[in-house]
C-alpha cells in the first residue's frame, strides 16, 4: 500500500479528540446515570435542586475542561501534533514519520479501532488515540486500509 500524508490543524486535533473522548461507551453510559440523576433529582424535595445543578454544570465544564487541558498540551509542541505525518501500512504495523519523529508501531500495540465520517481513530491507550483523516486516502486505499484493520485489530 502506498504512504499517505496528511496534517491536521490544532484545531481539528483538539476538537476531535474531545468529541472521540465524550462518545465512548462508558463515557456515555456515566452521563445517562447522572442524567437520570437530574431527574429524579427534580422529582424529589427542593435540597435536591442542589444536586442537579452540580450534574447540569458537569456537563456544560467537563467538556470545556477537557478541551483546555487538550489546547495547552498542543501548544507545549505543536510541531509533534500538527505538523505533516507520512503513514505506511505493512502486515506488520505501521510506520509514522514527521518533522519532529519516527516510528514503527506492530498490530499488537493497537486496542481497536473506531472510525467517524471524517476520521479513523487507532487506540493504543484509553487517553488519546492516533487520528488519520479519511481524506488522506484515495477510495481504493481506504478500503484497502480498512480491511488490514480488520484483519490486525478488532473494530469497535
Amino acid at each position: 500500500m502506498e504512504p499517505v500524508k496528511y496534517q491536521l490543524t490544532k484545531r481539528e486535533y483538539v476538537i476531535t479528540l474531545v468529541l472521540d473522548f465524550w462518545r465512548r461507551k462508558r463515557i456515555l453510559f456515566a452521563n445517562t446515570i447522572l442524567l437520570i440523576m437530574v431527574f429524579i433529582c427534580f422529582l424529589l424535595d427542593p435540597p435536591l435542586y442542589n444536586w442537579a445543578i452540580f450534574i447540569i454544570a458537569w456537563f456544560i465544564f467537563a467538556p470545556l475542561f477537557h478541551l483546555h487541558l487538550l489546547n495547552k498540551i498542543v501548544k507545549s509542541d505543536p510541531d509533534l501534533f500538527t505538523s505533516e505525518k507520512t503513514l505506511s501500512f505493512d502486515d506488520d504495523g505501521i510506520k509514522a514519520s514527521s518533522i519532529t519523529t519516527s516510528l514503527s508501531m506492530n498490530w499488537s500495540v493497537f486496542k481497536k479501532w473506531t472510525e467517524n465520517r471524517k476520521y479513523i481513530f487507532l487506540h493504543y491507550n484509553v487517553l488519546q488515540p492516533s487520528i488519520i483523516p479519511k481524506r488522506a486516502f484515495t477510495n481504493e486505499q481506504l478500503i484497502e486500509f480498512k480491511k488490514l484493520l480488520a484483519d490486525k485489530i478488532r473494530p469497535s
